[in-house]
């Protein structure tokens, strides 16, 4: 519909005056010219109200109504949206703060889960006193721990250790023997010499006798030396066998020396040998009852992991227990939390699936483009919001109100009898519309006037200041 100006909408409002007047005079006191007179009225108030104007209404309202539903529809569609990425930003912040847990096998993170009750159940049961010998044995074992590479040589390393001790004797021995070895050497070779020479002369049939005898006693010589010889070979292999054996434990020595200070070999034996039987205890397969054993087993196995997955594990076996229980509820309430989050989120979506029925947001959003073009299109009168919805209602009620004054001015104009009750409704149906016309007019033009007041007191400035 063209614009309508608000001088053309005065006039409508003072034909309603006009109109709503004569209903205030009971039917049969009116007269001919009060009847043509209103029938004037009615002939413009239909016209301007017509059955366009009425359907135009009523699209407007419905587009009104339908404007409001789908902002309405989108705040909610845009604060499920909201919801959502926050769901999911904590959802990938509690994800990202346990990674590492979530990460591990099922079986391994039910065996930590696992041995995290065992710490709860020691807490819980108060078991320091109880265990406490345990718990002794397994602070002596880590005193112990970097002998463990030890423990299954003893007797063997202790007897390199103790050939380390006396390295500087058997080296003394070495260098006695090899110069009894270069000493023998040189007599054989002289006994050889005087050998061969007795034989040669044993030739000569004059000298056998003596040249014999000479020579089966140079040969008894040769052999003792050779033996002397031998045994010096064999001496110097024990010698060196052992010296290899001392650099071998120059290592073991420093290390054992360093953890078990200056104790005896038997000692040193003995200290061995107690390891050997706690890692048994700690470290081999878990055939022992003890809870607390197994825990304390399992904690010093997994070190590596477990510090990787919770931080620095504490020195005290009773802190370690509670840091480990502790932590592992930690990681699964945030488990607990990230599915409960995980369920919200999947509802709040299946929810804003239902608000759109389907569709995206987008498609909302050009619907309600479309019906704000539809309403700034329709209804171009020079109302605020609030009263256009009190016209627009006024013009889809008024056509059939029209209708019946029309009829019932028809029959007062011809001196037919009218229902008093009839004539009163009518009366307030018209009184009322003709309020609410000359109210919202009104108001325009209150509103006219404040607009020029404000548009012409810039130019009045304008002209003080150059005079």
């Amino acid at each position: 519909m063209n614009q309508v100006s608000l001088l053309q909408l005065r006039e409508i409002a003072d034909q309603l005056i006009l109109l709503s007047g004569t209903f205030q005079i009971k039917p049969h006191y009116l007269r001919a010219k009060q009847i043509r007179q209103a029938d004037k009225s009615l002939v413009a108030v239909d016209a301007f109200f017509s059955q366009d104007l009425a359907s135009e209404a009523k699209q407007w309202k419905e587009s009104i109504e339908g404007l409001t539903i789908l902002r309405k529809k989108l705040q909610s569609v845009e604060e499920k949206q909201n919801e959502i990425e926050e769901l999911q930003a904590r959802i990938a912040s509690l994800t990202k703060n346990i990674q590492p847990w979530i990460a591990l096998e099922d079986t391994e993170r039910q065996k930590i889960i696992q041995n995290a009750k065992r710490a709860q159940e020691f807490i819980n049961n108060n078991l320091e006193k109880t265990e406490a010998h345990i718990i002794h044995r397994y602070n002596r074992f880590s005193a112990l721990k970097d002998l463990s590479p030890y423990a299954d040589n003893a007797n063997y390393l202790c007897e390199a250790v103790f050939h380390f001790e006396n390295r500087e004797k058997y080296e003394l021995n070495i260098d006695k023997v090899e110069k009894k070895k270069i000493a023998a050497t040189e007599r054989l070779k002289t006994v050889n010499r005087g050998f061969w020479l007795a034989i040669i002369f044993c030739i000569f049939i004059i000298t056998i006798p003596i040249c014999s005898l000479f020579a089966l006693s140079l040969w008894k010589r040769k052999k003792d030396i050779e033996n002397q010889i031998v045994n010096s070979e064999e001496i110097l292999r024990r010698e060196n066998k052992r010296l290899i054996s001392a650099e071998e434990g120059s290592v073991v020595a420093q290390d054992i020396r360093s953890i078990l200070g200056e104790i005896s070999l038997e000692q040193i034996r003995d200290t061995l040998a107690e390891v050997r039987d706690l890692r048994a205890e700690f470290q081999g397969p878990e055939r022992t009852t003890s809870s607390t054993a197994i825990l304390l087993s399992f904690i010093d196995l997994h070190k590596i992991k477990l510090e990787e997955l919770f931080g620095n594990i504490p020195e005290n076996p009773i802190k370690t227990f509670k840091w480990l229980a502790d932590f592992v509820s930690k990681y699964q309430n945030m488990e607990v939390n990230i599915n409960q989050l995980e369920t919200r989120k999947n509802e709040v979506i299946q929810q804003q699936k239902q608000l759109t029925k389907g569709y995206s947001p987008e498609i909302l959003i050009n619907s309600i483009k479309k019906l704000e073009l539809v309403i700034f299109h329709t209804m171009q009168f020079p109302f605020t919001e609030d009263n256009k919805d009190f016209f627009a209602e006024l013009c889809i009620k008024i056509p059939p109100v029209l209708s019946q004054v029309r009829e019932v001015l028809f029959f007062v104009s011809r001196s037919h009898p009218i229902d008093p009750q009839y004539w009163n409704n009518l009366k307030l149906k018209i009184q009322g519309f003709s309020n609410t016309m000359s109210l919202c007019v009104l108001d325009a033009e209150i509103g006219q006037l404040d607009n020029s007041s404000s548009d012409t007191l810039p130019e009045k400035a304008k002209i003080q200041a150059n005079s």
